[in-house]
């Protein structure tokens, strides 16, 4: 059986106004796959690298696991509906898995897009425990896509859009200029949200009413008070942020066999480095 996966990644460029970034480099760059690290506490969580480690002479892909000890394991057995709380020693937990690529010659940071993985504060505070620096003395700043819009004008097939706004507290000027959409905003207010989502699914979705909705948007931007967190258009093979413009990598794959699912998102973090590797050669040290 078929599993339909989708593989999302963002890029970062590390940096530093003191020579965190050069230590960062020379810790990644001297990784012993054979060799196992500490596991670290941030938090109540615990976090430690696996072996499981792809190594070139420019990059590394690796997976940080995210273990929380104090939650329980349960099973539910769905015919029974019995729920049976699991046995477990004080050093074991649920696990999430996060997976980046990190460029150690150029200071390029790629991450895997997941539920409940590990954030990039969170890889950032792992990483200083382990380089020896203060986490505060660098940072991930996201890599913008300069060639945003453009792109929505080559897009073959569009077959989401993701809309993402706060609520405004007055709601009179968008029930004239974006009709379409004012009852959902009507009942979001009713619940007490301070924001609201709205995705339009479809296999080809007309391109020229995006743009209307994309202008009636920001029209309405300018005139109420209102913030439009994400404005999100996906294609075949790419996702376009219209409103924060991060450098994004999309894919939509099938797998038969979970066992190797590291090995697919290994292979796809490698993919979308080589494929973005053109525009991020401005970025590169």
């Amino acid at each position: 059986m078929l599993l339909e996966r989708e593989f999302k990644c963002l890029f970062y460029k590390a940096v530093s106004k003191t020579n965190a970034v050069s230590k960062i480099n020379a810790f990644f760059a001297g990784l012993n796959p054979a060799v196992s690290l500490k596991t670290e506490s941030i938090g109540n969580l615990s976090y430690y690298l696996l072996n499981d480690i792809r190594k070139t002479h420019t990059y590394i892909v690796f997976t940080i696991a995210k273990v929380n000890l104090e939650q329980d394991i349960q099973i539910d057995d769905i015919q029974t509906q019995n729920r049976d709380i699991v046995e477990k020693e004080d050093t074991e937990g649920i696990a999430y898995d996060a997976q980046f690529l990190y460029d150690f010659k150029n200071s390029i940071l790629l991450q895997k897009r997941g539920k409940s993985q590990t954030t990039i504060e969170e890889l950032r505070k792992f990483i200083a425990l382990k380089v020896g620096i203060d986490y505060k003395e660098f940072e991930f700043v996201i890599i913008k896509d300069k060639y945003a819009t453009e792109k929505l004008d080559k897009m073959r097939h569009i077959h989401d859009v993701v809309f993402s706004i706060a609520i405004p507290d007055n709601l009179s000027l968008f029930s004239d200029q974006v009709k379409d959409i004012n009852s959902g905003v009507e009942f979001a207010k009713e619940m007490s949200a301070k924001s609201m989502e709205m995705r339009i699914k479809g296999t080809d979705l007309n391109k020229n009413r995006l743009r209307r909705a994309i202008d009636e948007f920001c029209s309405y931007k300018d005139n109420q008070n209102v913030k439009i967190r994400t404005m999100s258009v996906y294609g075949d093979s790419e996702i376009i942020d219209l409103v924060n413009h991060k450098l994004n990598y999309y894919e939509k794959y099938y797998i038969e066999d979970i066992d190797n699912d590291n090995d697919i998102i290994y292979d796809k973090l490698e993919k979308a480095y080589k494929e973005k590797e053109g525009y991020l050669d401005a970025f590169k040290d």
